[in-house]
């Protein structure tokens, strides 16, 4: 690799942990640090992520839902939820990070309109 391209490389685990009263439903998400060499099939073997982990990096994310306007009942609550970054994508739009029991991606979100968690931790 040249100069100025990055060495590292880190796999994603996302999991989704439901709860029947959805009071403490929440995506866990790991981050590890990677050998460029390491293939998808040993990443995709749970004992890949079981053993070798002190190093890992892991944030947990609650099923908070969301708000339409400061009034309204709380959507989602318990199921899923979206977090705002500091990101702006245009006018009233921020990069958002999402997750629901079937998903989670990254998109953009009206949160001058929507009422929505905002990620409480910053990059380094």
């Amino acid at each position: 690799m040249g100069p100025g391209i990055m060495h590292y490389r880190s796999a994603w685990k996302y999991e989704y942990f439901p709860d029947a009263t959805g009071a403490h439903t929440y995506m866990k998400i790991t981050c590890r640090n990677v050998s460029p060499a390491l293939s998808l099939s040993n990443i995709s073997n749970a004992a890949f992520w079981s053993s070798n982990n002190q190093y890992d990096v892991i944030r947990y994310f609650p099923a908070s839902g969301y708000k339409e306007s400061p009034n309204g009942a709380t959507t989602a609550k318990g199921n899923s939820s979206y977090f705002c970054s500091s990101t702006r994508e245009t006018g009233a739009n921020s990069w958002t990070t999402s997750f629901s029991n079937t998903r989670a991606y990254s998109t953009y979100f009206d949160n001058d309109y929507y009422l929505i968690s905002v990620r409480l931790f910053t990059n380094p």
